[in-house]
C-alpha cells in the first residue's frame, strides 16, 4: 500500500450536504479538512442533472430557507448565503381523488386551517387542537444548531413524552373524527416522508409539516445542485481540500482508534479523526468491518430498518400546464379514506405502480429549469427495494403506466413529451451507495426518530457520523443540522484529544 503524507486533522468521507456543512464549518475554524467524494460532483442526493435543456432535481423541496429559517441560519454561519437565491413555493399541494375531486392545500398555515374548517365545520375544535399540538411538537423539537436539545431535554418535553412512541395516525385519531379529513391530512404526510400515517412518527411528521408552514418551502433558483455547490465553494476558499471521483475503501482502526482511510487506488491517508457522511451500513459493515464491531452496537445496527426507495420518471414537456389544477406536488389518489389510503400506499411500497402517483412539478415555481414555455415533471412512486420487481427490465413498462396515470390530470400529455428517462431503486443505490437505495436513511418510525437514531459519536475513538442515518433525521434540512452538530463535536474532540 502507498502512504500519502498527511497533515489533515479531519477526513470526511462523502460530500452530501451534511459532510459539506461539517467540512465548511471546520475549515472556517482553521481545521485542516479533506473531503473524499466518489462522484465527480458534490451533494449526494442533493443533485441536479441536465437533459435536452431540462434540469431535473433529485430533491423536491427545501425547508427553512427564509431569513431566520434553519437552512438560512446554517448557510449564514458558513458564509454561503449570499451565493444563493431561493424562491418560495406558493402553491404546495393538490390532491386529485376519486370522482374527479380536487383539493388544494395552501402553503400558508392560516389558509389551510380556515379552508379545512369550512370543509369540516364539525371538526373545527379538533383541527385547532391538532395544529396547536403539532406546533407544540415543532417548538419542543426546535433543533436549531445553536440550541440542539439533549437526550434529557428530549425526554422532558411535554409533547415529546406524550407522542414519542405514537404514530401520526394515532395523533390524528386523538383530534379528528371525520374520515375524509383524516384522509386529507394523511395525504399531506406522504409528500414529506413517503410513509403511511399508520407507520410514520407523530413527532417527525409534525415537525416537518410545521417547519414547512412556519419557515417555508423553497427551491434554489436554477436547481438543487446550487446548494451543495455554494457550500463546497466556501469550503475550498476556507482552505479545505476536496478529492472528487475517488472512493474510500476502508476506514483504518487500531485498538479502537481511527488511524486514517484507504482509497480505492490502495493509498492510505492518515488522520486521527474521520467523519463518515455515507451510508451507515457501508460505514460499519464495509469500511470498518463487522468483526471490529462490539456485539451490542452490531445488534443495534441490525435492528434498524431503512426508509423506502424511489422509482422516478423524469419528463420534459412541450406543453402549457399553467392553468391546470396542479401544484408543486400533486397526488393522484385512488382512495377516499385513511384506511384505504394506507392500503394503497402499502401496495405502492410493495411495487404496484397503478392508481397512486406523486407528480413533482418544480417549473411551476422556477421556470428556469426548462426551456421557455416548457415544463419539468417528476413522477414518483416509493417502492421498497425488496418488492421483487425487476426494475431494470421493467423500467419502460412501469414508466408508461405512470404516464397513463398522469393523463388523468394532463390530457394528451404523452404526445407532448420531449424527454423521458427514469431512475430506479438500483440507480439510487449505485449512485449514492445508500443501503437498498434508501431515500431518507432509516425510516422515520417512532422507534427510529430523533435521539433514537444513531448518534454522531461512535464506539470508535475519532470516528463520527453525520447525515440522514444519524440524528436528527432524513431530509436536506435535518442533514445540514446534522453536519452543523458533528462539526462542533469533531472540533471539541480535536481540542480535547489532540490539543488543536
Amino acid at each position: 500500500m502507498k502512504s500519502k503524507d498527511s497533515d489533515y486533522e479531519v477526513i470526511i468521507t462523502g460530500s452530501g450536504v451534511a459532510g459539506l456543512t461539517c467540512g465548511a464549518l471546520l475549515a472556517k475554524d482553521g481545521v485542516k479538512v479533506l473531503i473524499v467524494e466518489k462522484n465527480p460532483f458534490v451533494g449526494g442526493y442533493c443533485h441536479s442533472f441536465k437533459k435536452e435543456g431540462f434540469t431535473f432535481d433529485l430533491v423536491s423541496i427545501l425547508l427553512g430557507c427564509s431569513e431566520g429559517g434553519k437552512i438560512y441560519k446554517i448557510l449564514k454561519e458558513i458564509g454561503a448565503e449570499k451565493g444563493l437565491e431561493f424562491i418560495r413555493i406558493k402553491k404546495y399541494l393538490t390532491l386529485h381523488g376519486i370522482d374527479d375531486e380536487v383539493i388544494e392545500i395552501s402553503s400558508e398555515l392560516i389558509e389551510v386551517i380556515e379552508n379545512l374548517t369550512v370543509m369540516f365545520p364539525s371538526d373545527k375544535e379538533g383541527i385547532k387542537g391538532l395544529f396547536q399540538t403539532m406546533d407544540g411538537i415543532y417548538k419542543d423539537l426546535y433543533i436549531m444548531p445553536d440550541s440542539f436539545i439533549s437526550g434529557l431535554q428530549f425526554l422532558s418535553g411535554n409533547h415529546l413524552r406524550k407522542y414519542g412512541n405514537k404514530t401520526y395516525r394515532e395523533l390524528l385519531d386523538e383530534f379528528i373524527s371525520n374520515k375524509r379529513l383524516k384522509f386529507i391530512l394523511s395525504s399531506i404526510a406522504i409528500t414529506f416522508g413517503g410513509m403511511t400515517a399508520d407507520m410514520v412518527s407523530a413527532l417527525y411528521i409534525s415537525n416537518v409539516i410545521m417547519t414547512f408552514f412556519k419557515e417555508g418551502g423553497y427551491l434554489p433558483i436554477g436547481g438543487i445542485q446550487r446548494l451543495p455547490d455554494a457550500v463546497s465553494k466556501v469550503f475550498c476558499h476556507s482552505g479545505g481540500t476536496l478529492i472528487a471521483g475517488e472512493r474510500v475503501n476502508k476506514i483504518t482502526i487500531d485498538k479502537g482508534m481511527v488511524t486514517g482511510i484507504e482509497l480505492s487506488d490502495g493509498s492510505v491517508i492518515s488522520t486521527s479523526c474521520v467523519v463518515s457522511n455515507i451510508d451507515a451500513h457501508q460505514t460499519f459493515f464495509s469500511l470498518i468491518g463487522e468483526k471490529n464491531l462490539q456485539d451490542n452496537y452490531l445488534e443495534k445496527l441490525r435492528l434498524f430498518r431503512s426508509s423506502t426507495s424511489a422509482f422516478v420518471v423524469n419528463l420534459g414537456l412541450d406543453l402549457d400546464i399553467d392553468n391546470l389544477p396542479l401544484s408543486h406536488m400533486t397526488l393522484l389518489l385512488p382512495a377516499a379514506d385513511p384506511d384505504e389510503l394506507t392500503f394503497e400506499v402499502q401496495r405502492m411500497i410493495n411495487g404496484n405502480v397503478s392508481g397512486f402517483c406523486i407528480a413533482h412539478i418544480p417549473t411551476l415555481s422556477d421556470p428556469s429549469l426548462a426551456p421557455e414555455g416548457k415544463h419539468v415533471i417528476n413522477l414518483i412512486t416509493l417502492p421498497s427495494y425488496d418488492c421483487n420487481r425487476n426494475w431494470t427490465d421493467e423500467g419502460n413498462i412501469i414508466s408508461e403506466k405512470m404516464i397513463c396515470e398522469l393523463e388523468r390530470l394532463i390530457p394528451k400529455v404523452s404526445a407532448n413529451i420531449v424527454h423521458k428517462s427514469f431512475l430506479t431503486p438500483l440507480t439510487l443505490e449505485k449512485y449514492a451507495l445508500n443501503y437498498k437505495g434508501a431515500c431518507y436513511g432509516w425510516s422515520h418510525t417512532p422507534a427510529q426518530f430523533g435521539m433514537k437514531r444513531l448518534q454522531p459519536k461512535t464506539p470508535f475513538k475519532g470516528l463520527f457520523l453525520t447525515g440522514h442515518w444519524t440524528v436528527p433525521g432524513g431530509g436536506v434540512t435535518a442533514s445540514m443540522i446534522s453536519g452543523f452538530m458533528t462539526s462542533k463535536i469533531a472540533n471539541e474532540y480535536l481540542r480535547n484529544e489532540c490539543g488543536t
